[in-house]
């Protein structure tokens, strides 16, 4: 049930991708945002005129990171996987799978533990330099593209400035989002309920679109 649930809300979602950038001065039909491109910078600031839909996925590798990577090699989408340090077996085939298929691997923090990350910039240092050092290790890849747990504009730590200040002189990009699903707020919507709220977020924000799936 799970499996299928995942895969609903994964397909509404690329669904959905597929009509907004129809809707450009452009014609995309996806979207790929590459290692590359985001390393370069792409992602930030664009100028270009169609609409675009950039797929992320935070707290990775879980139990459900190898089919949503089947879902999105089936449509040919590329996506941004803000991942966490796991040293599982699993974890390390799922880092390495979604470079090889061609996704962008990026950082969430290696603990994902708030109270640890936001205790002072020197912490918050350690963590980041780990994640990156491991995934590096694992997969030949330096990440540079930074989501903070919680969001840039948190209430987690008690004053961001300073750790956004590091991310910045460190010379990585970051992002947060402009639209969620509410996964993470409530583990019982349906894919249909999941997908409204995407949808919904995607047709109030202008220009750029960045999921939270």
């Amino acid at each position: 049930m799970k499996k299928k649930f995942f895969a609903y809300m994964i397909i509404g979602i690329l669904l959905f991708t597929f009509l907004a950038q129809g809707k450009g001065t452009k014609t995309y039909w996806f979207q790929i945002a590459s290692q590359g491109e985001g390393e370069s910078g792409f992602l930030t600031n664009s100028n270009l005129n169609q609409k675009k839909v950039y797929l992320t996925f935070d707290d990775g590798p879980s139990d459900h990171t190898a089919q949503i990577l089947d879902i999105l090699k089936k449509h040919k989408v590329k996506a941004t996987f803000f991942v966490v340090g796991k040293e599982t077996e699993h974890a390390k085939k799922m880092y390495q799978r979604i470079v090889l298929e061609g996704h962008t691997l990026a950082m969430h923090s290696y603990s994902h533990n708030y109270d640890q990350i936001y205790a002072n910039v020197g912490a918050f240092s350690k963590d980041l330099m780990k994640l990156q050092k491991y995934l590096y290790d694992l997969t030949d890849v330096k990440p540079y593209i930074y989501r903070f747990p919680g969001g840039s504009s948190n209430h987690c730590a008690k004053n961001i400035k300073p750790y956004i200040r590091y991310v910045n002189k460190k010379g990585l990009l970051y992002f947060d989002w402009n639209a969620l699903n509410e996964d993470a707020v409530n583990f019982e919507q349906s894919p249909q309920q999941l997908n409204k709220k995407i949808f919904k977020g995607c047709q109030e924000t202008e220009n750029k679109y960045c999921i939270n799936a």
